[in-house]
């Protein structure tokens, strides 16, 4: 278990291998667009929340958020909204973009089926042959970083236990590729 209380899945080399292979996909564009995509968004996931996950840049970065968030909610102290707390506020947005993920994740066979209607007609950015795909990887990079500020109850909890399985699952995908865990 680490300082986050939750064990990782992947060795330093194995997360680093798991970067290596999340370039690899997106830049030189292997497999189909449907399917590319939506492996550069799960492993990178993955990658960011076992690689930086409470370091020094995932603090650093939330401090920045939150004191922008917090600025902003400071500007007019007599509003009832000014007392919101600026971790939650981005909490809630990171469940926001899980849901957005979900919808970008779910095919659209799928999506008539479960009657997801809006949500599974959301699709990922596209880029071309030997281009990363930047607003995935930041999708990928906020999702990972920040899952864990998801607050409680039903949607928090699928977000922090939906991430912890995508760490779950990639780590043997690794391990079969490269051989390192």
């Amino acid at each position: 278990m680490d300082q986050m209380g939750w064990a990782r899945e992947m060795s330093p080399s194995g997360c680093a291998a798991l970067f290596f292979l999340v370039l690899m996909i997106d830049y030189l564009a292997i497999g189909p667009a449907a399917l590319r995509d939506r492996a550069v968004l799960f492993f990178g996931i993955a990658a960011w929340k076992t690689g930086f996950d409470g370091s020094q840049l995932d603090q650093w970065t939330l401090e920045k958020v939150t004191g922008a968030l917090q600025w902003a909610l400071n500007q007019d102290k007599l509003a009832y909204i000014s007392g919101a707390s600026a971790a939650f506020i981005v909490g809630v947005a990171i469940s926001g973009l899980a849901t957005w993920v979900i919808g970008a994740m779910v095919p659209n066979s799928w999506g008539r089926k479960l009657k997801l209607d809006r949500v599974a007609s959301i699709k990922l950015p596209k880029s071309g042959l030997y281009k990363i795909n930047w607003k995935v990887q930041g999708i990928a990079a906020t999702m990972g970083m920040f899952s864990d500020l998801a607050p409680g109850g039903l949607l928090g909890g699928w977000v922090n236990e939906g991430t912890k399985w995508t760490c779950e699952m990639a780590a043997p995908v690794i391990m079969i590729l490269f051989g390192a865990v």
